[in-house]
């Protein structure tokens, strides 16, 4: 954090106004304009994160700080008392809990699960003297468990269709009806390509996947991207006030153009919220020795491996959010983890002031099918290969303010990279963070790695941007590198995966240029639109707090 506020107290000396921030100053996020960031964070930042009061003591209920027991089946029992109350802070008191000791075959993945409203963990501060939750033993339920699950939602009730084509930036859409919208709340909203065969995809016709990636142009190959993963494009929606019987509003700006022969359709969406995790250290029996994607020793096979690559990989997994609304994790430290937090469908979700520290592993903070997330205060000292992940039609996520402070290791294949993993996430904001640049991964079949309008504002890029210098696309000093094909098959031409983007006023350390399309030059085409690399001082150096100001009122035009 203090070397990112020394980057920006040092660049304000030569401050220039991006004309990109005064275009949306004047029209919004319309048209090719920057989106808008402003909704991102618990309550769309509009309500501060709560103090919620105690309700309830750990200890009461049976879990020992610093025994060497287990103490999931005493946690477990004192949440689920909460979650009968009605919500409220469970205190863990300052001390060592195990959580996931007993591997018999008969209990595994003894996860603390929090699914009920209002429900949080409280600890007594993440410093080494105050509440650690440790994980024993690694899960073996990957994609469903970790040491703390947070989450729940169920749909039912009726819904409504979208009956006329809506623009980006639009917050009216008409619909055949809104008697079965109730008044108002939390929704999914899910359009589908009418297009797409998923027994027989055709890159040729599919229309709500190329609308999200144009101009990059699509292909066969990209099977799941045009086929069945690519079919549907949803997102959470607010609606703010239903008009009347056939018109609502939304509490913000649609983030696509959506047509009304996708059949955009509007359900109700109960998800838990509320749900908070604050003050508390997690730490695990995680040894190391990490690879990307082999087990451990790299060389071993069968008898010979210690641990696969799925442990390797997966398996000691810290916090696991599926499906909240309105929800936070602040003032966390998770040590010794290969999987830091992951986030699925959900929205409005506060990260503030967690930092990933010891042994090497595979990522930090994933977001798949989440939206107008906020992370801020994050520091990354334990070598990631992936630091911020973004997949699935994340969007509207804002990631801001952080350091990752590691170098690139050849062997666990680690490095200061944003990581963005096919599907198309789009209109996601990197502001204000150190020691970064541009290296994906994700599948082939759905790529390329981003969807449109994708913004990198202030960033400072290391000296050294090593991982991939020698893959097809991209090079050392570029801000962008693909291993997989792009439009136009160059060399210099990783930057079309991510199409549409926004890099304003980029700088790097040393006395190289950050470069795309091996070029410093300013520029604004069909793939990108550039201003002031390696210029220091744009103006606002925080489009996201500027976004927010204007959005209360203040800095209109």
């Amino acid at each position: 954090m203090l070397l990112v506020l020394a980057c920006l107290v040092s660049l304000t000396s030569r401050a220039w106004e991006s004309m990109y921030w005064q275009e949306f100053r004047k029209q919004g996020p319309t048209g090719k304009a920057l989106p808008d960031f402003s909704y991102a964070g618990y309550e769309m930042n509009d309500k501060p994160i709560p103090n919620v009061p105690q309700v309830a003591l750990a200890t009461d209920f049976g879990a020992v700080p610093d025994d060497e027991g287990d103490d999931t089946e005493a946690l477990q029992k004192a949440v689920d008392a909460v979650a009968a109350k009605g919500g409220g802070v469970l205190f863990i008191p300052a001390g060592r809990y195990y959580i996931n000791s007993k591997q018999d075959g008969k209990n595994q993945n003894q996860c603390l699960r929090v699914k009920a409203s209002n429900v949080v963990l409280r600890g007594a501060g993440s410093g080494p003297k105050g509440t650690i939750l440790h994980l024993r033993s690694p899960i073996r339920s990957i994609h469903s468990d970790a040491t703390v699950v947070l989450g729940k939602s169920d749909w039912g009730g009726g819904h409504a269709v979208v009956t006329q084509d809506a623009k980006r930036g639009d917050t009216v859409l008409t619909v055949n009806a809104t008697a079965d919208l109730g008044k108002g709340g939390r929704f999914v909203l899910t359009a589908t390509d009418p297009l797409i065969d998923e027994k027989d995809p055709k890159a040729e016709k599919c229309e709500i996947p190329a609308c999200m990636v144009a101009p990059y142009q699509l292909r066969d190959d990209l099977y799941d991207t045009v086929g069945r993963r690519g079919r549907k494009l949803d997102f959470p929606v607010r609606i703010v006030e239903i008009v009347d019987d056939h018109t609502v509003r939304l509490a913000q700006p649609l983030r696509v153009d959506l047509l009304a022969r996708w059949t955009p359709s509007i359900y109700p969406w109960r998800h838990s919220t509320g749900i908070g995790i604050e003050g508390i250290r997690f730490a695990s029996d995680w040894p190391g020795g990490y690879a990307h994607h082999k087990p451990f020793p790299i060389d071993a096979k069968g008898k010979d491996i210690l641990r696969s690559s799925g442990e390797q990989n997966y398996q000691w997994n810290a916090i696991l959010i599926n499906r909240l609304w309105d929800g936070w994790v602040r003032d966390v430290i998770l040590q010794d983890y290969t999987q830091g937090i992951t986030a699925n469908w959900s929205k409005n979700l506060t990260f503030r002031k967690i930092a990933v520290v010891g042994v090497t592993g595979h990522t930090a903070l994933t977001l798949s099918h989440a939206h107008d997330c906020l992370t801020e205060d994050f520091t990354i000292t334990s070598q990631r290969v992936h630091t911020f992940f973004v997949s699935g039609m994340a969007s509207g996520n804002v990631f801001r303010n952080s350091v990752v402070d590691y170098p690139h290791d050849k062997v666990a294949g680690t490095s200061p990279a944003l990581d963005f993993h096919g599907l198309f996430p789009y209109e996601n904001l990197y502001e204000n963070i150190a020691q970064v640049y541009v290296m994906p991964g994700g599948a082939p079949s759905y790529l390329p790695h981003a969807g449109v309008r994708n913004v990198f504002w202030n960033l400072r890029c290391p000296a050294e941007m090593s991982r991939g210098a020698t893959w097809p696309f991209g090079g050392p000093d570029e801000l962008f590198r693909t291993y997989a094909k792009t439009t136009s098959n160059a060399a210099r031409s990783a930057h079309e995966h991510w199409p549409k983007s926004f890099l304003v006023g980029l700088t790097r350390e040393g006395d190289k240029p950050v470069q795309v399309r091996n070029s410093a030059a300013d520029r604004d085409d069909e793939w990108l639109r550039v201003e002031g690399l390696n210029q220091p001082g744009v103006q606002p150096p925080s489009l996201y707090a500027a976004q927010l100001q204007l959005r209360r009122g203040k800095g209109r035009e």
